[in-house]
């Protein structure tokens, strides 16, 4: 999965959720071994990654990013394939 967005009107509704645990068994079931991903600093969705199990490996800053979007830390997160297809409690 390349990319993954709620619509505001559909947040909190666990879309996401689903979606990413579908992908982590379809990962389970073919021999992946980490789900990887990279998003901006204060992205509401980080609480969701880590109640799915994604830890945070770093963060970085872009000049261009900050000069093209306005944003300027992204976050590296990781998983491995086996533990995506489950939601930490």
């Amino acid at each position: 999965m390349e990319f993954l967005a709620t619509g505001s009107e559909f947040r909190g509704k666990g879309i996401a959720s689903a979606l990413i645990r579908h992908a982590g068994n379809y990962a389970e079931k073919n021999g992946f071994e980490e789900f990887t991903l990279y998003f901006a600093s204060g992205n509401p969705a980080e609480k969701l990654y880590k109640r799915l199990g994604f830890k945070v490996q770093s963060s970085y800053k872009s000049r261009i990013t900050k000069i093209i979007f306005g944003i300027d830390t992204w976050v590296y997160m990781t998983m491995p394939a086996w533990k995506s297809g489950r939601e930490n409690k």
